[in-house]
């Protein structure tokens, strides 16, 4: 037992004599954890931030997902340049309306084109034409049947005419009407996430999640489950409405403004139908998940335009999985989502029953 007891001071001493010859030496680093590990990188883009969580297994792999992910987030950075333009070709776009075709650049010819496509897939509950009729209610505002009526023939997909010009997705745009007006505002998020998410799967990546505000795009799971999207409570941030279990797609969140908007909300937030000229009502939040972000974005703002029956009944004519929760009233939840979300116990609605309607 002696013995035992004299060797550390021995070993000891031999430590000490080799970190005194070698004093440049550093503490080797700690074990890294075995398995595959969630790595996440966070970029200030397009007023928010845009977040992108991948899984990766090892330095390599690690290293590899760390430079995909900048790589995503500075093609998020371009596409905020091409948002940032947009509006000053819209504006030549309007202009020329009922007169001539507008030369578009690549990604707002792309992004009107699956804009145009949700418009037919959701027959123009979703409409990009409706800015002649958002305009009515601006700042507030209320317009006058006849105003209304006036603008409502203005608006309405199939006068959109896109001719591609190659190479790619570049060409012109023409308006059958003079006074048509283009508003894609809301979808320039939801494109930045795709393709952020297009960057990271070309890139190799199996497993993803690119998120920002309303929107996320997902691909494969996390090392311990699938990914999980939390979204908050109408009108309170505070609370949560439901957490989605998701793999491979995407989920967009829109939510209606209040009534009563102030005199400076400018444009902002309020979601017209396309086929009525109406402010949306009944819904509170509509929670909407599809392929694409684009494509969910657009269908989550039909369905809040369709009210909170109609809104159910597009989706399960659509085949697309979703969350209706009206201004009051229970939550209606798709099938598919009843196996895949968590909803709050006070806002159980039962599958397939759609909320009650609520008066406009």
């Amino acid at each position: 037992m002696d013995v035992y007891r004299r060797q550390p001071r021995v070993a000891g001493l031999v430590l000490a004599l080799a970190l005194a010859a070698v004093p440049a030496c550093r503490r080797a680093p700690p074990p890294q954890p075995a398995g595959p590990q969630l790595q996440r990188a966070t970029r200030l883009l397009l007023g928010s931030t845009v977040t992108i969580t991948a899984v990766a297994a090892g330095p390599a792999e690690q290293e590899r997902a760390a430079r995909l992910a900048a790589e995503a987030l500075d093609e998020v950075r371009r596409v905020e340049g091409a948002a940032a333009a947009a509006p000053r070709t819209l504006q030549q776009v309007q202009r020329a309306a009922g007169q001539a075709p507008v030369h578009l650049g690549e990604d707002l010819f792309r992004l009107l084109t699956l804009a145009l496509r949700q418009a037919e897939t959701t027959g123009g509950a979703y409409d990009p034409t409706v800015g002649a009729l958002r305009e009515l209610y601006c700042n507030g505002a209320r317009p006058t049947p006849a105003a209304l009526k006036t603008q409502l023939g203005l608006v309405g997909h199939g006068h959109v005419r896109l001719t591609p010009q190659p190479p790619g997705f570049v060409g012109t745009v023409s308006l059958k009407h003079a006074g048509m007006r283009l508003d894609l505002d809301e979808l320039w998020r939801p494109y930045a996430v795709d393709r952020a998410a297009q960057v990271l799967a070309h890139g190799g990546l199996e497993d993803f999640l690119v998120e920002s505000v309303s929107v996320a795009a997902a691909k494969g799971a996390r090392p311990d489950g699938p990914w999980r999207v939390s979204v908050d409570a109408p009108g309170n941030e505070a609370e949560w409405l439901a957490r989605l279990f998701m793999k491979t797609g995407a989920v967009a969140v829109v939510d209606t403004m209040a009534v009563g908007r102030p005199a400076s909300a400018g444009c902002a937030g309020v979601t017209v139908d396309p086929r009525t000229g109406l402010l949306a009502g009944g819904v509170g939040r509509a929670v909407v998940v599809a392929p694409d972000a684009v494509g969910a974005a657009a269908l989550a703002r039909a369905v809040v335009a369709a009210g909170p029956q109609a809104g159910p009944a597009l989706l399960q004519r659509l085949g697309r999985e979703g969350i209706v929760a009206p201004t009051s009233g229970p939550v209606w939840v798709s099938d598919g989502l009843r196996r895949a979300a968590v909803l709050r116990a006070s806002d159980q609605a039962r599958p397939g029953d759609a909320a009650p309607a609520r008066d406009r």
